[in-house]
């Protein structure tokens, strides 16, 4: 069986996946990809775990759950030789805003809510004539799981 987080993370592919403008771009949706791309790989989506903890401070003596408030990064990857890099960052980062916020329990019944958290600096390598670009957005969702288990609610 895997944790809910995991479980939380597939259901954020998979609603990235299904986006219609993901779609019609090719892009390839994955999770916690290693190795260098190849020009079909791209444009690509990743989603990797990030830092989580619990949001209840009285332990065990609480309930029969915990409350639990992960981050989730949403990587955008992609090679160009456009010079609108910003419009391409913009509708990527449109792309997995839709996709997440459309329903924020992820159609899931563990998880409370998706919290938008901003995106970090675009990384840029253009020594290249393609130029090769990394778009980190930030997530956090709160999920419930059971005191004893959190592969169960």
């Amino acid at each position: 069986m895997t944790t809910l987080f995991e479980q939380a993370v597939v259901a954020m592919e998979a609603n990235i996946a299904a986006d219609l403008t993901v779609i019609a771009d090719g892009a390839t949706v994955t999770r916690a990809r290693v190795g260098p791309w190849q020009g079909a790989d791209l444009p690509a989506y990743v989603l990797t775990y990030g830092p989580d903890a619990s949001l209840g401070d009285l332990g065990p003596s609480n309930v029969r759950f915990i409350d639990w408030e992960f981050v989730v990064f949403v990587d955008y990857y992609d090679k160009l030789t456009t010079t609108a890099l910003d419009s391409v960052l913009q509708a990527a980062r449109a792309n997995i805003h839709r996709a997440l916020m459309a329903d924020v329990t992820q159609g899931v019944a563990f998880i409370l809510t998706t919290i938008p958290q901003g995106a970090d600096e675009p990384l840029l390598d253009d020594s290249v004539e393609q130029k090769t670009i990394a778009y980190r957005t930030n997530w956090v969702v709160r999920l419930r799981t059971d005191i004893e288990d959190i592969e169960t609610i």
